[in-house]
């Protein structure tokens, strides 16, 4: 590094599986500096959502599960892409499900993402995520 301070990822985690969370905010941590937001499920979302305004620092991405309790992950999808200070962060979803199913219930995501199943996949994930904050919207 060059001396130079590298400003924190800000990126709004949505995601109810806390070892998910755990496992997320680990190796995104792991792979750069990152100031995570957590939300837990879809009603305390889509409030969130409702609330973020042009005054607030932007997000640089937005990663969310499609399974959440309450309002499920593509209603949320629609909450952010209606509020015009979240409409230009891009939206990494997360699923288990099959891809063919993902892209049914969040076809307006930026990026599909599996979720991973062991330790080194979590890295892998953690890489692409931030690639997906650096690429921006698609």
């Amino acid at each position: 590094m060059n001396g130079v301070s590298q400003r924190p990822f800000k990126i709004l985690l949505i995601e109810d599986n806390r070892a998910d969370v755990y496992l997320l905010r680990r190796a995104l941590q792991e792979e750069a500096p990152c100031d995570i937001t957590e939300l837990a499920d879809g009603d305390e979302a889509f409030v969130f959502t409702q609330h973020v305004n042009d005054s607030a620092p932007p997000f640089d991405l937005i990663v969310l599960d499609l399974n959440l309790p309450g309002r499920d992950g593509a209603e949320i999808l629609l909450a952010i892409q209606s509020n015009p200070a979240l409409v230009r962060t891009p939206v990494a979803v997360l699923s288990s499900s099959p891809c063919d199913i993902i892209k049914k219930h969040a076809a307006s995501a930026d990026y599909y993402l599996t979720k991973p199943c062991n330790l080194d996949e979590f890295m892998a994930l953690a890489k692409a995520l931030l690639d997906c904050a650096r690429q921006g919207k698609r």
